[in-house]
């Protein structure tokens, strides 16, 4: 969206293809400081979802490469960049859109099963985040909406207890995990409204929901105080979430 005011610069596939990991981070650090002039400090980027879909498929050239050490050797230098300008951000679509059988924006998606992710698309996670790895503590994961057999049942990944449990303990991530857009996308659209979503999604794990569509807030918070108080989110959970979202905006440090 900031093509218009400021230049395009090559998607994600074409730096993969065409330039070298250090001049991709130039290009993100570049990126980064025109976003953070216009007053914008996240940005919800880089893809880490391993693909070779034609550039209009759902993840298209969004995505690095089909190889995740490509992808994994470029998203780290794009997020390097992108923190060096200033910008927070986030790692998608978890556990990967890469291999998906549509568009999570039109209706329900499913991916191959967990173990198969395993072996490639969850592969730029298990190397880039987690306790030692290069983007450990500097990064937010962004969910997306996605049936995982193996590992969901009868809800998308975004909302599913179980997927956050494999990023906190498989993947051993503590910091920053977020929604797809819950307002949006009818692979959650079509089945629940933005109230509910939003609370099963706090509930599931998530530290922060996001939806795009503008909407009244206060039914959401009213949702979510209601869980709170039922004990369906913890007062533990919640404050770690709150810390969470606060460090990823470089309000506080966690200790």
């Amino acid at each position: 969206r900031i093509d218009e005011l400021d230049g395009e610069v090559p998607s994600a596939r074409q730096m993969a293809a065409s330039g070298s990991p250090e001049e991709v981070t130039e290009i993100a650090r570049e990126r980064a400081g025109q976003l953070k002039a216009r007053g914008v400090t996240w940005n919800l980027a880089p893809s880490v979802d391993v693909s070779d879909q034609p550039r209009t498929a759902v993840i298209g050239d969004r995505s690095f490469s089909d190889d995740p050490a490509t992808v994994t050797r470029y998203a780290a230098a794009w997020a390097e960049g992108q923190q060096a300008g200033g910008v927070f951000g986030v790692l998608k679509h978890f556990p990967g859109h890469g291999h998906s059988s549509g568009d999570s924006h039109k209706g329900s998606v499913s991916t191959p099963p967990l173990d198969q992710l395993r072996a490639g698309d969850l592969r730029p996670y298990s190397d880039l985040v987690g306790p030692g790895k290069p983007l450990d503590g500097r990064v937010g994961v962004m969910l997306g909406h996605l049936d995982v057999p193996g590992l969901t049942t009868d809800v998308p990944t975004s909302i599913a207890p179980a997927a956050y449990r494999l990023l906190r303990e498989d993947y051993r991530f503590d910091g920053l995990a977020m929604t797809d857009d819950l307002g949006a996308m009818k692979a959650i659209t079509d089945r629940f409204g933005l109230a509910e979503a939003t609370t099963r999604a706090l509930t599931a794990g998530a530290d922060m929901a996001l939806f795009s569509n503008v909407t009244p807030v206060a039914p959401l918070l009213d949702a979510a105080e209601k869980a709170l108080a039922e004990g369906r989110i913890t007062a533990q959970a919640n404050d770690t979430a709150v810390a969470r979202v606060l460090a990823a905006k470089g309000l506080c440090s966690r200790g």
